[in-house]
């Protein structure tokens, strides 16, 4: 495989209307040549495996990884922190941050030549938000990620195109400062067992690929700094 190269160009703009919120809009455009990509063919001329001489060529599947040509990935992202510590009492250690990022991209492979995919593993849409409560003792927040569809393989022909489905994943994580050097922490992760599904496009309609259940994932231990 040949080294990945990207052109990137950013531009941020950040507003502090309050001591307590910040506002924050990005722009970023990135030209991409040599990507990695999975790859799912019949025909090992279109790939770089070289066989030893005397081993037959008609095998039913390959799968390998391969370069693409080029991609562009351009998009936009938005985020948001407030804290509410002019509200009185317990209610000042409120908080609420987010971001959203929207992307719109393409990419070539010469074994397709002229059609365009999204760029591999790009979602149009990623979000997540978060809303807890904390002081300079403790922490405690909820947080929600999404992320759009995306792109996980290419095949030699469309049918065989993979996509991973829309995904959403809630976490709980709680901090306790014991002292300035001890933490004791605790994370659920995935509460509610979201299930990460993939299918591939199919002639007429999406095929089942796999689903990856993990469950949730309860974790709890101590930080200690020295």
């Amino acid at each position: 495989l040949q080294a990945l190269s990207a052109h990137q160009f950013d531009a941020a703009l950040s507003w502090y209307p309050t001591n307590n919120t910040a506002i924050s809009i990005a722009a970023f455009h990135k030209e991409i040549r040599n990507f990695f990509v999975d790859f799912n063919t019949n025909n090992i001329a279109q790939t770089d495996i070289i066989l030893p001489a005397g081993v037959a060529t008609n095998f039913r599947n390959i799968e390998t990884v391969i370069n693409g040509a080029k991609a562009r990935v351009t998009g936009v992202e938005i985020a948001l922190t407030h804290n509410f510590s002019a509200l009185p009492g317990l209610l000042s250690g409120l908080f609420v941050t987010g971001n959203v990022t929207l992307a719109k991209s393409r990419a070539e492979i010469s074994q397709r030549p002229g059609e365009r995919f999204p760029f591999p593993g790009q979602a149009d849409f990623t979000g997540n938000v978060s809303a807890g409560w904390e002081n300079d003792t403790f922490s405690m927040r909820y947080s929600v990620t999404h992320t759009g569809e995306r792109l996980r393989g290419i095949g030699n022909i469309a049918a065989y195109d993979r996509f991973r489905q829309p995904y959403t994943q809630h976490d709980i994580n709680v901090r306790v400062n014991i002292t300035d050097a001890i933490q004791v922490y605790a994370d659920a992760i995935n509460i509610f067992e979201e299930k990460n599904t993939a299918y591939w496009r199919g002639i007429r309609t999406g095929l089942f690929e796999r689903v990856e259940d993990f469950g949730a994932t309860y974790q709890a231990g101590v930080r200690i700094k020295f």
